[in-house]
This record gives structure tokens, sequence and C-alpha cells, in this order.
């Protein structure tokens, strides 16, 4: 595999965004709220934004997670169809719109379409449906696009890969800045070392607390703002505590409102578990993490994390160990943001490692090790 150095010569060349302190960018900065949005409200704990606001889930451990109108975003009920009702489907009541959720309201035939959130009250805990009458809506998930041709490189880089790194050929020890990517810490350390890789070396990534530890991708333009990504991942402990806890291991910006979380998930105290799920802040749809119970975060292995960014339709679509999850998918409509159009910026940031954004987490210390990272125009493959 190519060496971060020999990998610098197909990235473009740009100087990487200045260093953060560990929070959320201004206007986010820690105070636990999104921008206003239709049909969301603040959870326990947050502070309101104006009319239809919601709290963002990050930074305040006792902020409901997600946002205007999707409740938690911890996607639908599956149930059996209502009387009256079409499969799938049955009446919310007066003044709401057909909700998802079925077998649960008796009376007329429901239309197809979303669970409604709640507005003027309280977030809605996970997998629970409103009460009737309640407004505001998102969409049901995309369904994964077929695979791109020509077929998998399968874990290697050729032509099509713009960035590759198996850490192979770097020192053990502190991680250095390259050609190719430069460090960023608050509270965390980066290292190359053999206690846990897929061949002799890998990047260690080490956070205390609320900290952060990442790599900053020199340069990150990619062809068509459009991407396939494949990185091995292995987590030591996933927070299990504060409730809510959201963490983000890649993160993209650019040109335009918007940073955009491929890869990220959050603990959900209700569910007793920690999900996968991707997402967004600091744009028009708020903060958001679209996490679904069927994509349980699996701690102590490596995991092979796969995922797709598509400008064309601002879709992100992600595979886990080589399954799709469609579940996972957003795209501009169908996201778990406000009821607005989710869009990409024109991406020219990208950063792989870890930040948790509550303070005070269960364990106190994260380890994260990364192997085997590739981009490429075509999806790679595990």
């Amino acid at each position: 595999m190519l060496s971060a150095a020999s990998a610098a010569a197909s990235v473009l060349g740009c100087s990487a965004p200045a260093e953060d302190d560990g929070t959320e960018p201004p206007p986010f900065l820690g105070v636990g709220n999104s921008p206003p949005g239709a049909g969301g409200n603040a959870g326990p704990g947050a502070v309101p934004v104006g009319p239809g606001g919601s709290p963002t889930g990050e930074g305040n451990p006792n902020n409901a997670p997600l946002s205007n109108g999707n409740g938690n975003g911890s996607g639908n009920v599956p149930g059996n169809t209502a009387p009256g009702g079409q499969q799938g489907n049955t009446s919310v009541g007066a003044g709401g719109a057909s909700g998802n959720v079925s077998g649960v309201l008796p009376g007329a035939a429901g239309s197809a379409g979303m669970m409604t959130g709640v507005a003027g009250g309280a977030n809605m805990p996970p997998q629970m449906m409103p009460p009737p009458g309640a407004a505001g809506s998102t969409s049901m998930p995309p369904q994964m696009p077929p695979v791109m041709q020509p077929p998998f490189v399968g874990g290697g880089c050729d032509g099509s890969a713009f960035f590759c790194e198996d850490f192979e050929d770097l020192a053990v020890g502190a991680l250095q800045a390259s050609a190719a990517f430069t460090p960023s810490t608050a509270n965390g350390t980066l290292s190359i070392d053999s206690a846990v890789a897929r061949g002799q070396r890998s990047l260690h990534v080490q956070t205390q607390g609320n900290g952060r530890a990442y790599i900053q991708l020199n340069g990150f333009a990619p062809p068509g703002n459009s991407f396939f990504a494949r990185m091995y991942v292995q987590v030591q402990q996933f927070p299990s505590a504060p409730n809510y806890a959201h963490f983000t291991l890649v993160e993209l910006a650019g040109q335009g409102a918007g940073l955009v979380r491929p890869i990220g998930g959050q603990f959900i105290q209700e569910e007793n578990g920690v999900f996968w799920g991707p997402g967004s802040d600091a744009g028009p749809t708020g903060d958001w993490t679209n996490w679904r119970t069927t994509t349980p975060a699996v701690p102590g292995r490596f995991l092979c994390m796969e995922w797709q960014m598509s400008d064309a339709d601002n879709a992100i679509n992600i595979w886990i160990d080589s399954q799709p999850k469609p579940e996972l998918s957003v795209s501009t409509n169908n996201h778990g943001g406000a009821q607005t159009p989710f869009e990409f910026p024109q991406f020219n940031s990208l950063w792989i490692g870890w930040q948790l954004y509550q303070g005070g987490p269960t364990p106190n210390q994260f380890n994260l090790w990364y192997d085997d990272i590739v981009f490429s125009t075509v999806r790679v493959g595990c």
C-alpha cells in the first residue's frame, strides 16, 4: 500500500483549517442548542432557541439527542395493520399526519408516511409514537444504491484511490505530521504502535474525557465532491454515560454551511446500547444523528467501515463488515434533522479520529486503532 508521503502526490494541496479547542464551532460552542426548526423542541436540561428550536444533544449531557421534529432519530416502530388501515400505516388522529406505526391506534386507513414529530412538547424517546395531532415529520431513508462498477479494489490501492494509508512505513511513537495529513489533538494523543494492528502497525488514538484526537487530511478535495471510503477501526470501549453521549469518528466540512459526519454514533440509555449513525451539525438541518437500533456499535474488534458520499443527492450510504445498512442512509430530503433540505458543502476538509462532545463520560478514557484507510472513486470493499 502507499505510504502517507506517497499518497500526498495524489491529494490536491491547500492548508488545513486551524485547530479548534475540542468544542463545536460557533454558534454551537457548547450551548447545547440547534438553530430554530419546525416541529422540534427542547429536551430535558436544554435551552430552546426560539419557536421549534431543539437541543443539539452535544455540549450538555442532559439534552435529548436529536432535534427538529424527528424526536431522537431512533427510527420507526414496525407493527401490524391497524383496523381499516393499510399495511404498515395508521391514522394518528385529527390534525396529525398519518404515521407508519401500525397496529397502535384503531381508525381509518392511514396513508403512507412517517411518524410525525411533536410541536411544542418534549422530544419523544426512542421508538415512541407521538400524540395525536402532532405536527412535523421525517421521511424514510433511501434504499442502498447498487455497488458501483468496476468490482472492488480488494482492500488495496490502485489508480482509483486518491488517499491510502496502512501506517506500515511510519515510525513507532508519536505521530508526526506529513505531506498527506496533520495531527490535531486536545486532551488526546496520536501514535503509531503495534499493540493492535491488522499488519505490523496501526494508528492509535487516545483521548481523555470529551477530548479529541484526529488526523486532518491535507488538501482534501474529492473528485465531483463524491467518493467512497474504507477504514478498519477498533474501539476499545464506547461511552456508557451520560445518556445521549455523542461521538464522531469522521467529519467533513467545506464551502457552505454544515459539518457532515458520515461515521459516528450515540449512547441511548433507553435502548441500553450504543448505535452507529451518520449525522450533521451547524447547517440548516440542525444537529442530528440518524442512529438505528439495528446497527449496534461493537467494541473490542476491528470493524470494516465503508461509506459513500454522493453529491448528486447529498446521500450518505454505509456498509459494516461488507453488509449494507440502508436504514442508516440519508439524503437531501431523508435525514434526521429539521424539515429542510440536507445539502453537502463543497468539501475541502476531512478528519479521522475521535471526538466526544459531553463532559464527564464513562469511561473517562477512550482508545481506538485505525488501519488500512482508503479513499477512492469506486467502492473499495473489505
